[in-house]
């Protein structure tokens, strides 16, 4: 048997699969990369979720609050603002102006501060819109702001619009 020679070959295996492993070691970092970006996006969505659920949260709590105690709306209407003795007329909408309200907040959200508050929101002074003079209609909105502690890029503002129907004073 004659011995087969190689000569033409030389080193040709080794440059083929270095090419080949630094292919595919590339395409396993940029795989790597994309992963930690779809990481830290899901981290952001749930993030926003969880700002989102914590304000809602919070205004369901507080709309059951108020329809429970209603010394909170009575505050609220009667919040109007002063100015030098008068009464502080918006100049846009020529209307009183009132001051919110603020409402204790009730449970604790991990990492998330939550404000709300609760405005009247009617465009007349009190006992001045009503129903054939036997009920007031008394329009509210209760806002809840939440932030996720020391990052501004997660924050929501919900608000919840309300009606009291109230006896006229007579």
């Amino acid at each position: 048997m004659q011995a087969r020679s190689f000569t033409g070959s030389r080193g040709a295996a080794l440059i083929v699969s270095m090419i080949l492993l630094t292919a595919t070691t590339m395409t396993a970092l940029v795989a790597l990369q994309n992963s930690s970006m779809q990481i830290r996006m899901v981290g952001n969505t749930q993030s926003k979720e969880s700002v989102f659920q914590a304000a809602m949260s919070e205004l369901e709590s507080n709309f059951t609050r108020v329809r429970q105690d209603t010394q909170l709306l009575a505050d609220a209407a009667f919040s109007v603002e002063m100015e030098q003795g008068e009464v502080k007329i918006n100049q846009d909408s020529n209307l009183p102006e009132f001051t919110p309200q603020g409402i204790d907040p009730g449970p604790n959200y991990k990492k998330t501060q939550v404000e709300t508050s609760i405005v009247y929101v009617g465009r007349h002074a009190l006992g001045t819109d009503t129903s054939v003079g036997k009920y007031s209609r008394l329009p509210f909105e209760i806002n809840a702001d939440a932030a996720i502690e020391n990052n501004a890029a997660f924050n929501s503002s919900q608000t919840l619009n309300i009606s009291f129907l109230a006896s006229a004073a007579q």
